[in-house]
């Protein structure tokens, strides 16, 4: 089986660093900021350090596990991570920089609910072609397959974006999973 087109670009560009593809949800307001507006504020940051920046559009989603609490706003973003070290702990770098960023929008992963409400979640959905196993990351994230308010957005920042385990588009798992629930709110502005 040849490699998709998102696995070529994810090779040739290493010299760049690994390509960080983020899935960002928000559902509740932080500091007088909307949902909306935190996802803005968050991809800003995020541009800032991730070269070849690109982001989707914004969807409004279901909540999928936890169902007492508002809809999601979702969108996917990627861009290149330039860190210096190994893969693995570039990867791990990449983890508490996006927790960080989630701090900074109230983000106490103590104090909430799980897979509850949330001013900010960022997911690493991938990373390159790397495949991270550690007991607090794991990469390709673990449930891409399940979501639609991740594989939506990311398919249409990266149509032809495959698992970097078994070798298949991202795209046959959204005809499993339907697109129920995922509605878009609006196209992209940044």
């Amino acid at each position: 089986m040849g490699m998709s087109t998102a696995a070529n670009e994810q090779a040739a560009a290493r010299k760049d660093g690994l390509l960080a593809v983020l899935s960002l949800g928000s559902n509740m307001p932080y500091n007088g900021m909307e949902p909306q507006a935190i996802l803005a504020a968050a991809c800003a940051r995020l541009a800032a350090h991730l070269s070849g920046f690109r982001a989707s559009s914004v969807y409004r989603t279901e909540p999928l596990y936890y169902r007492a609490q508002d809809d999601f706003y979702n969108m996917a973003c990627c861009g290149f991570w330039a860190a210096a070290a190994p893969a693995e702990r570039a990867a791990h770098e990449l983890l508490r920089w996006t927790q960080k960023i989630e701090a900074e929008f109230g983000r106490d992963r103590t104090q909430e609910i799980p897979k509850g409400p949330r001013a900010l979640d960022i997911d690493i959905a991938l990373l390159g072609g790397e495949v991270v196993s550690s007991p607090v990351l794991s990469i390709p994230h673990p449930r891409i397959h399940e979501r639609a308010f991740v594989l939506v957005p990311l398919l249409e920042i990266l149509p032809e974006c495959a698992d970097p385990i078994s070798g298949a588009l991202y795209k046959t798992f959204l005809d499993d999973t339907g697109t129920r629930g995922v509605e878009l709110l609006y196209g992209n502005r940044l």
